[in-house]
């Protein structure tokens, strides 16, 4: 005789099935647009949850990857090359947030933020600089990371 295995229910939480969320609205509004109250409910949960862990993104592996960020100051000729422009299409190409920007000294402070991997890579193409630039040294540092939506040309 063949023993009958017993489901055990799950823990998952679940929205009931047999109430039906209310649609409310108002006059102005298209009521075929308006959202349910569930998936209100569903993207404050969301949102709340990006804002926990700002520093975080989910990959295609599911797996979790880390934001770091660094500061190279560049030395050498690297005012008045396009060294500023250089940076920035190579940061947003790579997908990294940050920006670039002239110092008093005549270097170039750029600041970026991203996985290690991007920003390993966006370190190699500061070493070479654009074809005008003659880069005589960079100086890399750990820094805190910031909220920047691109990166972007400071003066």
């Amino acid at each position: 005789m063949k023993s009958a295995e017993k489901k055990l229910p799950t823990m998952e939480p679940r929205i009931s099935q047999s109430v039906k969320p209310k649609r409310s609205t108002t006059k102005t509004e298209d009521p075929a647009r308006m959202k349910t109250t569930d998936e209100l409910l569903r993207q404050v949960i969301n949102e709340a949850k990006a804002f926990c862990r700002p520093a975080t993104l989910k990959s295609g592996s599911k797996k979790l990857e880390t934001f770091n960020a660094r500061r190279w100051l560049v030395r050498g000729r690297v005012q008045g090359v396009g060294y500023r422009w250089f940076a920035q299409k190579s940061a947003a190409g790579l997908g990294l947030s940050g920006y670039a920007r002239n110092l008093d000294d005549e270097r170039v402070e750029v600041y970026a933020a991203g996985t290690e991997a991007k920003l390993a890579e966006l370190a190699g193409l500061l070493y070479r600089g654009p074809r005008w630039a003659d880069v005589r040294g960079v100086e890399e540092q750990e820094c805190a990371v910031q909220e920047l939506g691109s990166f972007r040309i400071e003066a």
